[in-house]
């Protein structure tokens, strides 16, 4: 939010539109159902990187990711959204209560709030981005 990290910003309707019709033309190469376009900006942005945190620390981040992401995009029910969410829940065996338990927890809130200063810290304000690629995976990006 410092950086005013908005990659679709209501002021700039013509690249909204084309940042869209890419991401319309790279669905269709990679044969990718989507819908087009999909609820942005999200309400639940922070609530979506909570439960992320919780997937990853228990194991489940990938099919945390994939779920989150084919019901925000292809049925139009926004990532961190309590639909959402029961949805990701439901699909992948997991305890609805407990993860929100555990996602409101100071632990996990302050996971989140340090590497969000990490990030900002290193110069990352999206992802996927050279710096993140280096120091997750030592990859160097040019």
């Amino acid at each position: 939010k410092k950086m005013d990290n908005v990659p679709f910003p209501p002021s700039k309707s013509s690249k909204v539109s084309y940042m869209w019709k890419d991401i319309q033309r790279r669905a269709k190469i990679y044969q990718i159902q989507y819908k087009i376009p999909a609820p942005y900006p999200l309400k639940y942005f922070d609530e979506a990187n909570l439960y992320a945190l919780v997937a990853l620390e228990e194991g489940w981040f990938v099919q945390y990711l994939e779920s989150t992401y084919r019901y925000w995009f292809l049925e139009g029910i926004p990532a961190g959204s309590d639909e959402n969410i029961k949805l990701t829940c439901t699909i992948n065996n997991i305890d609805l209560q407990s993860l929100k338990e555990k996602s409101s927890s100071a632990k996990v809130s302050n996971e989140f709030k340090n590497n969000t200063q990490i990030a900002y810290e290193f110069g990352i304000f999206g992802v996927p981005s050279s710096q993140l690629m280096k120091i997750c995976f030592g990859v160097t990006i040019d």
